[in-house]
């Protein structure tokens, strides 16, 4: 999953998610909703707009669920990089 989340992802999160032009990933708060399902979503079908792209296509569904996963597993870890970003989930 890292190295999926590496090749794919490094460019706008950074090579551990702590941000770049996109967000930082390991803080506690987020733009399009912190849900499983809703972080499925942004990757799956991204959000042109805000300059994230689909990756559907791409990765298809095995390896959106990989991206996913791997984007869970670092939530919370509060790397240095980015500021937070968007709504601090009420977990």
């Amino acid at each position: 999953c890292k190295a999926l989340f590496q090749s794919t992802c490094l460019a706008c999160h950074a090579d551990k998610g702590q941000g770049l032009v996109g967000p930082n990933l390991t803080d506690d708060a987020w733009l399009h909703g912190d849900t499983p399902s809703e972080i499925h979503h942004t990757v799956a079908e991204g959000f042109a707009d805000k300059g994230m792209p689909s990756w559907k296509a791409a990765l298809g569904p095995g390896q959106v669920n990989d991206v996913v996963a791997f984007v869970l597993s670092i939530t919370g870890t509060h790397l240095p990089g980015k500021e937070p970003q968007g709504v601090v989930a009420s977990k």
